[in-house]
Parts: structure tokens; sequence; C-alpha cells
């Protein structure tokens, strides 16, 4: 089992220190109170393929949270969010925004193989 969820802060944490963002966080925002700001899980790891009962290869999806107080703002990060994804072999399976009155979201889904 590969665990990437270390590459995956640091990835979006160069967001963060370039001041796309304020805060990436796992799972759930510390706090609404410091937007824009970033969060994500692993949402599966699972073996796609293996040799005498060794995994060879993990399909790995994580979901990527953008929490804003606009959709333009949300928009312009979700370009740079699945920019720095694909440099670590990450492909974007899902995006859409989700109906929000105050704070902005977008749900992104991204795959790899490893």
């Amino acid at each position: 089992m590969i665990n990437l969820n270390k590459n995956i802060f640091n990835k979006l944490n160069e967001m963060k220190e370039l001041g796309i963002v304020k805060s990436v966080n796992y799972s759930y925002p510390e706090t609404f109170a410091s937007l824009p700001c970033i969060t994500f899980y692993e949402a599966n790891n699972s073996i796609a393929k293996f040799t005498e009962d060794d995994e060879y290869l993990c399909e790995i999806n994580y979901v990527i949270d953008i929490w804003a107080k606009s959709y333009e703002e949300i928009n312009n990060i979700a370009i740079k969010v699945n920019e720095k994804l694909k440099e670590i072999d990450f492909t974007r399976e899902v995006s859409y925004d989700v109906p929000s009155e105050d704070i902005k979201h977008k749900f992104m889904r991204f795959k790899t193989i490893k």
C-alpha cells in the first residue's frame, strides 16, 4: 500500500506559499474564517494489479475541496490545483460546484496508478 498524503499536502501547500490560498487542511477546514482554503483526503487506495500475492500497482484517488467567497475565485484556484496534481501524475476524474449561498465550494476528485 502506498500512502501519498504527504505528497498531496506538500503539492497543495505550494499554493499556500504562493499566497493563492490561506490554508491547506486534511479532511475539513479548521475554520472558515480564513478563505480561500483547500481540504483533501484519500478516497480510495486499492490494488490495481498484483503478482505472486504482492501488490504491483495501486489505484489511488484523492478528493480535493476548494472553499472560497466566490465561484470566480474557486475556479481560478481549481485550475491551479489541476496543474499541481498533474505535476505528480494525477488526472482529474470529476470536478463540480457544490451549490451554496454563503461559502462557495468546489468538489474535485483525482486518480493515479502507482
